[in-house]
């Protein structure tokens, strides 16, 4: 299960954004490297050593950052007191095409949701891209 942090677009103070998250992760006693996923190991070691030194230059997808499951209570306490957090979007799959994008979603994950009689929807935006 993944999780990526939408912040706003284009975050006005984008260099704050990180800073944001670090502080409000830190009230639940939750270090920088705990937070993100970070996209090699040798950033994760510079996160447990020099946290300070994440910012948005770290993560290639920012303003889209993959965060590590937390408890949905913090997400919500975080997602609440944030500024500069659009919000904290539960993944089911991510792909380069739609098909692609539709072969990697997990059916077993998803089963809860497909057997449920409540309703749900999903919500594609796409950024830079124009598709005809």
């Amino acid at each position: 299960m993944r999780y990526l942090a939408y912040f706003t677009f284009p975050p006005d103070y984008k260099r704050f954004c990180i800073a944001e998250l670090k502080a409000l992760f830190s009230i639940h006693n939750i270090p920088p490297s705990e937070i993100f996923e970070f996209p090699t190991p040798e950033l994760y070691e510079i996160a447990k050593a020099k946290p300070y030194l994440i910012n948005e230059q770290t993560f290639p997808t920012f303003p889209f950052v993959f965060l590590k499951p937390q408890d949905h209570k913090v997400f919500k306490e975080v997602t609440e007191r944030a500024i500069l957090l659009k919000s904290i979007i539960r993944l089911f799959s991510t792909g380069k095409s739609h098909e692609e994008l539709i072969q990697n979603v997990d059916r077993e994950e998803m089963k809860p949701f497909f057997e449920s009689k409540d309703f749900f929807s999903f919500v594609v935006e796409c950024h830079d891209r124009a598709y005809s």
